[in-house]
């Protein structure tokens, strides 16, 4: 499904600059995977449902919206511009990919500091999930990242 993105031709030319095809279409589907989770995550509960706190999804939680849920859709929104931005710029990926392994992990700490696991609260399903997905574009893009770094740079002995 990635590769019907592509214009012609530049799955072949990305291959021979350290990616094959299999280790090219892995890294988009968990980078894309990856932001699909955080949206999801993002609209399920952030709190137990069994407290006596009301939840609201998306962005409110005990009856106070959480602000820190907006500004993390906000940073997936720019990874998957970045994202879209990989699968056609060839000469810049590097440079996409190490965006795309932060863009996880700022979404990973977003999510420790805007949920329940700094308060006595428990968390639900959202924070795991939401987690998950920025684990999921940390590793898609590090796959492509350390992929081509291995191969333009040989051993020597």
């Amino acid at each position: 499904m990635v590769l019907l993105l592509m214009p012609s031709g530049m799955a072949g030319s990305r291959s021979h600059k350290g990616l094959n095809r299999e280790q090219y279409i892995l890294s988009h589907v968990l980078v894309l995977g990856g932001f699909l989770l955080i949206g999801i995550g993002a609209v399920l509960p952030w709190v137990d449902k069994q407290l006596q706190v009301k939840v609201y999804v998306l962005g409110m939680q005990s009856g106070l919206e959480r602000i820190g849920v907006r500004r993390l859709l906000v940073v997936a929104g720019v990874g998957v511009l970045v994202e879209i931005a990989r699968l056609f710029v060839s000469d810049r990926r590097t440079v996409l990919e190490f965006v795309l392994v932060g863009v996880g992990g700022v979404v990973a700490v977003m999510t420790v500091l805007t949920s329940p696991f700094t308060s006595l609260w428990t968390p639900a399903l959202g924070v795991y999930v939401t987690l998950a997905g920025s684990l999921l574009v940390t590793l898609g893009a590090s796959i492509a990242l350390l992929s081509t770094r291995l191969t333009n740079h040989p051993r020597t002995h």
